[in-house]
């Protein structure tokens, strides 16, 4: 895997960003798969999610993300939906 990372440490989440970069080793290497990364608020979701798709794109690797459909909420199955269609459409070409 490219080791490419953001500006700035990622504090205490070394477990997590293994377990993302072994995520990204298993897409790479063609198996399918999907990767949820949940938790309370203000933990570092966004941090940890933002640093893995800095080096799935460094490994040339296309990165979808979804988010809730209402603030707040736990709607997310529209947008995640779309995400599985747009990347299911992707693949097959």
């Amino acid at each position: 895997m490219v080791t490419a990372r953001l500006p700035g440490a990622l504090v205490g989440r070394e477990r997590e960003l293994a377990l993302l970069e072994a995520s990204l080793d298993t897409a790479q290497s063609g198996r399918p798969g999907i990767t949820l990364v949940v938790g309370e608020a203000g933990i570092g979701k966004t941090r940890l999610v933002d640093e893995g798709a800095v080096i799935a794109r460094a490994a040339g690797m296309r990165v979808l993300r979804a988010r809730p459909t209402v603030p707040g909420g736990s709607r997310w199955s529209s947008g995640a939906e779309s995400t599985a269609r747009s990347a299911s459409s992707h693949s097959a070409t």
